[in-house]
């Protein structure tokens, strides 16, 4: 597995996202992600003609239940706008793929496979994934998305542990059969900041990823 991370600042995604109307951080998230992506590949000359899809959690939680502890998300597939050249243009597409009114409604007609996995006992979910793992069979099908970017906000005043001062936060993801480029995504005290892990087979060059993203 290879890992890295760039810092950003969070005033920049908010002077970005406020350049088209109806954007949001997320959205450039995204179609930073996309813009890295590109380059990356370009260098490579593996750019395919469609854009690449991200996988992008949502969440799934009525207005009742905004309150109640714990998560309940589900996950949109977007377009990474990997195929426009342009940074704006590209935001300007990932911003089309996320607010369509047809990914929302799929992600909110997923609850009820949250509410199914619920009811799933733990050793039964184990032995589908260790079944699946031993006959390949994520390399026999056509994956859904190609990365996962997962964009969590982050406290916006320093946490101290025994007066030591966090300075930065990143994430790191896990990446499995199937999935072998994830993105978390954080920001603390100002500050963004994109992580990403992936395969070595997958992504033998992280270090210029982080240049691309960047």
């Amino acid at each position: 597995r290879v890992f890295d991370a760039i810092r950003l600042e969070l005033d920049d995604f908010r002077r970005i996202k406020s350049s088209i109307p109806g954007a949001t951080i997320n959205d450039v998230v995204l179609a930073t992600v996309g813009g890295g992506l590109r380059k990356y590949l370009l260098d490579k000359d593996e750019l395919p003609t469609d854009p690449l899809i991200g996988m992008a959690p949502i969440s799934v939680r009525t207005e009742e239940e905004k309150n109640a502890a714990g998560n309940l998300v589900s996950g949109m597939f977007v377009s990474l706008g990997t195929d426009v050249a342009d940074p704006l243009d590209r935001l300007v597409a990932v911003k089309e793929s996320t607010h369509s009114s047809k990914q929302f409604a799929e992600a909110v007609g997923a609850r009820t496979l949250v509410d199914f996995a619920d009811l799933m006992p733990g050793g039964l979910v184990g032995l589908g994934a260790r079944t699946a793992g031993r006959l390949s069979l994520a390399n026999r099908l056509r994956p859904m998305f190609n990365a996962s970017i997962s964009n969590m906000p982050g406290p916006r005043h320093p946490l101290y542990m025994a007066g030591a001062k966090l300075v930065a936060m990143y994430g790191a993801g896990m990446i499995t059969e199937g999935m072998g480029l994830i993105h978390p995504v954080m920001s603390y005290c100002g500050d963004m900041t994109i992580s990403f892990t992936s395969d070595r087979a997958m992504m033998p060059d992280p270090a210029f990823y982080a240049e691309c993203l960047q």
